[in-house]
């Protein structure tokens, strides 16, 4: 099988959002299987089958007249879970060149290279002149190799497209090219001004309903294109039904049906395998299927299968090597369930259906990590039940083996699921590992709202006391971690590299190693200076209702000022720690970054700082993690 995707090694990521509508998207309506003309008792078959022949699946949605008759989720995803799309973004990138060519902002005709004119090589040769929109959305680029994406912090994935060979005529050799669709990406970005999610916000997410989707973005400030959107399975129905429909939604006409119809025919022959999937022709960015379908798909089983013959849409999450295996279970199970009138209601069938789909659990496939996502734990001294994120690398699972931890902080607004969701951590963190550049470890992401990870001073919102006497013993019981200070470590951003240093510094006997990002360490001068409103949202509810200048500085606060702390900590005890500051040229913490660095220095004690191009967001943190990770493994390297 062809090179379907490009493995994500260490790259600079970042992660686009889109911010919560004020209205709420209506759920699609639900119907029963037969009304709709669909046996329970063949879906049945499918799921049964799909479970038993897949490792792993996570969702399953079948539309049938524009009703969903069939949904399962594979415990632990639910229909809320947001699921990685892999290449299935790719249809969505296919379809905003689309909107941009409808408003004549493109034509699929013109050039490459006139979007491009300051990434140019020195010399342009006669086929990367020829090569036109229309050769990037059917992957005929006329490339031999893929050209490279993920190159260092500072490289452009634009450029390095640019200035790889192309040795065959544009249009007549297809290759496989997520390049290609990062180009395109690019291409709508120029012409609109807009990154592709927000410029595909109003005209397609937001009518569709398709809520907070999210798309990591390259370091040169692109959405990837051909990768990284984050969406659920029902988003990726809805996207179905309006490829469907041709464009149509709600009796509105989003995109111009000729559009739909030129997006998912043939224009390109990618093989001449009858029975192969993968060798019916490729469109823009949709792949031709048996039966008359086309389909989206993505790595590890991603799928959004349109079959315009009957009448329905297929949405599909998983987790498994095999996406042919998964096709074929499609084909042999799901087509004879259809037909063309409804049938007579089967409550016995329905309800069969129902428990099967009620009982599934995913598997977990060998050699790959797993994350746990909003981990609930109740807490007696917070008198609250609270949240926390876990990681478990590749082999924790089947396994007896112990894994050193490492607690990493989110900053002031984010949760538990933070690092996650915005800093796409587990791909960063499997690629960090896989290339041995840090070892096997366990990450904990606790939420800690937005109380500075420490003990409140009225004694009502004792966070710190949480987090060393049942957070870390709930982990350590949990979960098989070392137990040994050289095996625990500490890593934030912002607020939350402020707690790893604060932790660091109360508590020397349980870490070994603090690296802190972007840390929310300010200088008594700069706390003074404060605007009262902020200092009110930010440090109130846990220093006090403090009102300007002196009065801020109190005994409670240098009890939790790092700055204050490393002075009057003796200096042997501050060397039994690693400690790494890093902060951005452009980071507005700048200054109090600086001054934990001069009073290290003034000290004498050793310690790592850096200070890079960027500021104080998730571009500079996700380049970040992966020099966080390879730090602390050097502290744990010492017990293995």
């Amino acid at each position: 099988m062809m090179m379907r995707y490009l493995f994500l090694t260490i790259f600079t990521l970042h992660l686009s959002t889109v911010q919560p509508s004020t209205v709420l998207a209506q759920p699609l309506p639900r119907a029963t299987p037969e009304s709709q003309g669909v046996a329970s008792a063949q879906i049945q078959k499918f799921i049964e089958a799909a479970d038993q022949s897949i490792n792993t699946l996570h969702s399953f949605m079948l539309i049938r007249h524009g009703k969903v008759v069939a949904e399962c989720w594979w415990q632990p995803q639910t229909p809320t879970t947001p699921h990685v799309m892999h290449s299935l973004s790719k249809s969505f990138t296919s379809t905003a060149v689309g909107f941009a060519v409808s408003e004549g902002k493109l034509s699929v005709d013109d050039q490459v290279i006139k979007f491009f004119p300051d990434h140019l090589p020195a010399e342009v040769s006669p086929n990367l002149k020829a090569m036109r929109v229309k050769d990037l959305l059917t992957m005929s680029t006329g490339h031999e190799t893929e050209p490279k994406l993920i190159g260092g912090p500072e490289d452009s994935g634009i450029r390095m497209f640019l200035a790889h060979p192309v040795p065959h005529k544009p249009g007549t050799h297809f290759k496989y090219n997520t390049p290609a669709t990062y180009m395109l990406s690019a291409i709508v970005q120029k012409v609109s001004g807009e990154k592709l999610i927000d410029y595909l916000t109003p005209r397609l997410f937001k009518p569709l309903g398709i809520e907070n989707p999210a798309w990591s973005t390259s370091a040169e400030g692109i959405n990837y294109g051909g990768f990284g959107l984050m969406i659920t399975t029902e988003d990726i129905t809805r996207f179905g039904l309006f490829t469907l429909n041709e464009g149509q939604w709600n009796g509105q006409q989003l995109l111009p049906a000729a559009w739909i119809r030129e997006a998912t025919s043939k224009h390109v022959s990618n093989g001449s395998n009858p029975q192969s999937d993968w060798e019916q022709g490729y469109g823009y960015q949709f792949w031709r299927c048996r039966h008359g379908a086309f389909r989206g798909d993505g790595k590890d089983g991603q799928f959004c299968i349109v079959l315009p013959e009957q009448d329905a849409v297929i949405a599909i999450t998983a987790h498994t090597s095999n996406m042919h295996a998964e096709l074929n279970v499609v084909w042999d199970h799901l087509l004879a369930a259809f037909h063309e009138a409804p049938l007579a209601e089967d409550p016995a069938a329905q309800a069969r259906l129902k428990e099967v789909s009620s009982r599934l659990v995913a598997g977990q496939p060998k050699g790959t990590s797993k994350l746990l996502l909003s981990q609930k734990i109740q807490s007696d001294i917070l008198k609250k039940e609270m949240k926390y994120s876990i990681y478990l690398p590749a082999g924790y699972e089947g396994s007896t083996t112990s894994y050193p931890v490492l607690y990493l902080l989110h900053g002031f607004g984010d949760d538990e699921t933070s690092w996650q969701l915005k800093g796409n951590m587990q791909p960063l963190a499997d690629a960090t590992i896989a290339t041995r550049r840090a070892l096997p470890m366990i990450i904990v992401m606790p939420d800690a709202e937005k109380r500075y990870y420490m003990n409140s001073v009225m004694g009502e919102y004792m966070y710190e006391d949480y987090f060393i006497k049942e957070l870390m013993p709930h982990i350590e019981k949990t979960y098989r971690t070392r137990t040994d200070r050289a095996d625990r470590a500490l890593s934030g951003l912002s607020m939350g590299g402020y707690g790893s240093l604060l932790y660091a510094l109360h508590h020397p006997e349980l870490f070994a190693s603090c690296y802190a990002m972007s840390a929310g360490v300010r200088s008594d001068e700069e706390m003074r200076a404060i605007p009262f409103a902020e200092f009110k949202k930010r440090y109130v509810p846990s220093v006090g209702n403090l009102k300007e200048g002196d009065e801020r500085i109190t005994e409670f606060y240098n009890r939790n000022s790092v700055l204050y702390l490393l002075p009057k900590t003796p200096v042997e005890q501050l060397k039994q720690t690693r400690w790494f500051i890093d902060c951005g040229d452009d980071d507005f913490l700048y200054k109090g970054n600086s001054l934990l660095h001069i009073t290290f220095s003034d000290l004498k004690v050793p310690h790592e700082y850096r200070v890079r191009d960027g500021g104080h967001n998730w571009k500079y943190w996700q380049r970040s993690l992966p020099d966080a990770l390879e730090f602390v493994s050097e502290s744990f390297s010492k017990e293995k």
